[in-house]
């Protein structure tokens, strides 16, 4: 007999079954054992993993498996063999008995891919999981006249492929809660490739194509689908399905009268060449093809998503407080997204990242007010006519088309449209190598601002901070992409681009600027390790970015954030809000920040009026909506915080930051109920918000829950004393609890910790009872005294 082995042995039950040891070696002497080998796969699936854990099966369990037709005798006989086998080809301590009538599998010496993947799903860890799924469990393998392990086999099978499907499924709808529509459909045809019959999961995928404006790619799946479910169940497509793919189909030919829909400037590759030159032509009105995904979507009914609802929301108070055009007023733009018309429908980064740099270029326009990102996004992929569009953001006109984008070379086509008469004031087609990008920007903003009769701020001297590397460019989109979905794990996948772009041209400010934007969103988010981790790098990147190019905006604003949020720096700050207004006053994130300088100064009026040109140039995003209401909560106006906050819950009860400050608010107006209403979902999470949590201890008190309150109380002291947060929740509590000390105490501590939240501390009315205190005040006069 072999001497016990100690190494870790690896057994592959999905897709091609394979054993092998820890130096890769294949143990084929097993291999051709087939029954032997179906032993070990029981032994090994069936046991949870965990280490120094055995799961036992019953001898007799083993016999009526493996040899039904034998007596016991003869059986016994037969396993004991087998187990000798298996103990001599890979070592005596793999399998394990436990007296006469047991016997098991030692995980710690094996490692089995089904027994793992049990885990990673009861982890939540839903990508490592499908990893390790390379195939059906124990796939081809078949043993004739054993037909219990064969229907044991054939269950786990499908157990194993619906636990499959359900993670991709749930990977998918997470992919596009995040606004990251290439990896969604990316899990929801792996999730159709697990349930090769499910008409839902085909409709799914059917949409996801409609949404990346991949028509090609939407017929050859419903064929493919149509065929499988013809030929393998002798089933057609339900009409359900058929209306699915046909609403992508017909949208492609439908064309709106020119002053009801939106023109179409995108065109194929094709197209472009044969039509379109790489100069300037005019366009009349309905030129060019019409824009299929767009009205797509519209059809699926893709209008009840998260887009659709906050768009409803902010117009209906939109409609009754603005005029019906800005055309009376100072020259306005919005910039939509950008079509993607290229072959691969993963370059959607490229587009976004293009409509995100013509957007900072026309900001440059001297007396054009250009709408935030946010709100331009809203209108991506979807059918909706211009004027709709322009009144909703408050500008009279829009800027559309299309890119493209084949190895290093780039095609941009574009449209200027007056609003309110639906007329092209202009369109052009610029074509250049990626590396000319930056100039392509700059002559796109020279010629809509000429189209506009307004002037773009020249450039004084050479810019500085740019690229000439398309790779360092392309990483830049990809950070810029991902930061856009405003997601911890969108944020956290941008920081990775930003710092690779760095790794690539050390000299390249704009990917600076995002790195330090991306860290000040991590700390919004409380991401750990916390404020004196996180800030100091952002910080540093906004410097740089700075030292690479003066000019930019958004590093002017990131750093100022740093120096309100962190360092209680007023005049730097102050300095640095100024500056960054100066250079770009369409930059919405900076009025954002601004405001919350201005409610920690003191100068609440003027809080109140930069939260609100903020939400005049991003009229669509959430979290603007959000922290206006934060602001108006601070501002003691509890009716107009609630009024602000509450649209966030149709979108997202998560949504930062509004759950926790729209329960104070309730509290603040008597409605007790309504805060716990909100707020109790919460806890029922694995991993609540702790913001959420605590005010709704606050809120449980309040009832004369104090039992509850508590229980909460623990689970945050818990948290505490393994993760970062800001404490000041976590006072709030102790301090509904007439726990006056541990609450100032923690006070103390979050001051420590830099805690964001103590920076408008002194306008808080969430900490009006501990005004009175010493220790509080000595905080207060601590965050004034800053430099």
């Amino acid at each position: 007999m072999a001497p016990a082995r100690t190494r870790l042995i690896e057994l592959r039950t999905f897709g091609t079954l394979d054993l092998r040891g820890s130096d890769g070696r294949e143990f084929r002497a097993v291999l051709a054992q087939p029954k032997r080998l179906a032993l070990l796969a029981y032994l090994a699936a069936a046991a949870p993993g965990g280490p120094g854990a055995s799961t036992f099966h019953r001898r007799d369990t083993l016999l009526a498996l493996f040899w039904p037709d034998q007596d016991v005798t003869r059986a016994r006989a037969a396993l004991s063999r087998a187990v000798h086998y298996l103990r001599a080809s890979l070592g005596d301590a793999v399998l394990v008995s436990r007296g006469d009538e047991e016997l098991g599998m030692d995980p710690d010496l094996i490692s089995c891919d089904a027994t793992q993947l049990r885990k990673e799903l009861g982890k939540g860890r839903l990508t490592e999981a499908l990893e390790l799924y390379r195939g059906d469990f124990l796939e081809g393998f078949f043993l004739s006249d054993l037909t219990e392990l064969d229907r044991w086999i054939e269950s786990e099978r499908r157990r194993f492929r619906d636990s499959a499907a359900d993670a991709a499924r749930s990977l998918s709808k997470s992919a596009e809660s995040s606004g990251d529509f290439a990896m969604a459909l990316h899990w929801a045809r792996q999730a159709s490739s697990y349930a090769p019959y499910d008409e839902p999961d085909a409709r799914r995928v059917l949409m996801l194509l409609g949404r990346l404006g991949d028509r090609g790619n939407a017929i050859e799946f419903f064929e493919r689908f149509s065929r499988r479910l013809r030929s393998d169940l002798e089933l057609d497509p339900s009409p359900e399905t058929v209306a699915a793919l046909n609403a992508i189909s017909t949208a492609g030919q439908e064309r709106a009268p020119a002053s009801n829909t939106r023109p179409s400037p995108a065109t194929t590759h094709a197209e472009a060449g044969a039509n379109t030159a790489p100069t300037s032509s005019a366009a009349a009105p309905g030129h060019g093809r019409s824009r299929w995904p767009v009205a797509a979507l519209a059809t699926v009914g893709i209008l009840i998503l998260a887009a659709a609802l906050v768009r409803s929301e902010f117009q209906k108070s939109a409609a009754a407080q603005k005029p019906p055009f800005a055309a009376d007023k100072a020259p306005s733009i919005a910039v939509l997204p950008l079509a993607n018309i290229g072959a691969d429908t993963s370059a959607q980064y490229f587009s976004d990242g293009m409509t995100d740099e013509l957007i900072a270029t026309l900001s440059q326009v001297e007396g054009l007010r250009v709408a935030a990102r946010t709100s331009s996004f809203v209108y991506k992929n979807r059918s909706v006519p211009l004027t709709e569009i322009a009144r909703a953001l408050n500008v009279n006109t829009v800027l559309e088309g299309s890119a493209w984008r084949e190895g290093n070379r780039v095609r941009i086509t574009l449209q200027l449209v007056r609003a309110p008469e639906s007329y092209n004031i202009w369109s052009k087609t610029y074509e250049r190598e990626v590396q000319d990008v930056f100039a392509l920007q700059q002559d796109i903003g020279r010629d809509v601002a000429a189209a506009l009769k307004v002037q773009l701020v020249p450039s004084k001297g050479a810019v500085s901070g740019r690229t000439t590397d398309p790779e360092t460019y392309d990483l830049y989109l990809w950070g810029e992409y991902y930061w856009n979905t405003r997601t911890r794990d969108g944020v956290l996948k941008a920081t990775g681009f930003f710092q690779r772009a760095i790794a690539r041209d050390s000299s390249y400010a704009p990917a600076y600027t995002g790195l330090a934007d991306s860290y000040n969103v991590l700390v919004a988010y409380d991401e750990q390790p916390g404020p004196r981790a996180i800030m100091p790098k952002s910080k540093a990147a906004a410097l740089r970015a700075l030292e690479l190019d003066s000019t930019q905006s958004e590093a002017h604003a990131a750093l100022a954030y740093v120096a309100t949020e962190y360092e209680w720096d007023w005049k730097t700050a102050d300095q640095h809000f100024r500056r960054a207004l100066e250079l770009n006053p369409s930059n919405a994130t900076a009025h954002h920040s601004y405001s919350i300088y201005l409610m920690a100064t003191g100068h609440v009026t003027q809080s109140l009026a930069e939260i609100d040109t903020a939400r005049g140039l991003d009229p669509s995003s959430l979290f603007v909506r959000a922290s206006d209401g934060v602001r108006h909560f601070q501002a003691r106006d509890y009716a107009t915080a609630v009024r602000q906050m509450e649209p966030a819950l149709n979108v997202g009860p998560n949504t930062i930051p509004a759950l926790p400050w729209l329960g104070l608010a309730y509290l603040r107006l008597g409605r007790v109920q309504d805060a716990i209403a909100v707020l109790e979902p919460v806890s029922h999470q694995a991993n609540g918000r702790p913001g959420s949590l605590a005010v709704l201890a606050v809120a449980y008190v309040a009832a004369g829950r104090q039992a509850d309150a508590r229980v909460l109380l623990h689970v945050l002291e818990a948290r505490a004393k393994r993760e970062y947060y800001p404490r000041t929740w976590l006072a709030r509590v102790y301090e509904a609890l007439g726990e006056t000390d541990r609450a100032l105490t923690t006070l103390e501590i979050a001051y420590d910790e830099r805690d964001g939240w103590l920076t408008t501390a002194n306008v808080d009315p969430s900490l009006d009872p501990l005004r009175g205190e010493p220790r509080f005040r000595a905080i207060l006069a601590k965050i004034r005294s800053q430099k």
